[in-house]
Parts: C-alpha cells; sequence; structure tokens
C-alpha cells in the first residue's frame, strides 16, 4: 500500500516536472518567435 502512494506520488512530481519544463520551453520558443 505504501509503495502505491510513494509510486502515485513519484509520477505525480514527474509529471509536474515534465509540465513546468515544457512550460519553460515553450516561453522560449514564444520569446524566439517573438524576436522574430
Amino acid at each position: 500500500m505504501l509503495t502505491t502512494i510513494f509510486t502515485f506520488g513519484d509520477i505525480c512530481h514527474l509529471l509536474f516536472k515534465i509540465a513546468s519544463d515544457t512550460e519553460s520551453s515553450l516561453e522560449k520558443q514564444g520569446a524566439y518567435f517573438w524576436k522574430k
């Protein structure tokens, strides 16, 4: 049971990290396009 909760927390943390990385990369791309 504890391992299930732990892995669920890991998945949430991983998804949050991916989302923040994607958001920052999208911001960089947006700034790049705006400069052009």
